[in-house]
C-alpha cells in the first residue's frame, strides 16, 4: 500500500512544512508585536492551503500510475 516516495515529493513536502512554520511564526511574531502582519497572516494562510491541495492531487495522480 505504501509507495516509495520520489524526490520531487519529498521536496513538495519540505516546501509545505517550511510554509506552515512561516506561517505560524508570522502569526506569533507578526500579530504580538508589528500587526504588519495582519495583510500578510491570510495571504500565507491561502498560499499555504493551495499548496497542500495541489500537494494532495499530485500525490493522488502519483500513486495511480
Amino acid at each position: 500500500m505504501a509507495r516509495r516516495m520520489h524526490e520531487g515529493d519529498i521536496a513538495m513536502v519540505i516546501i509545505v512544512i517550511l510554509l506552515a512554520a512561516l506561517l505560524l511564526f508570522s502569526f506569533s511574531w507578526g500579530f504580538g508585536h508589528m500587526g504588519g502582519m495582519m495583510f500578510f497572516g491570510p495571504v500565507f494562510m491561502i498560499l499555504i492551503l493551495v499548496l497542500i491541495v495541489w500537494l494532495i492531487i499530485s500525490l493522488a495522480q502519483g500513486g495511480r500510475k
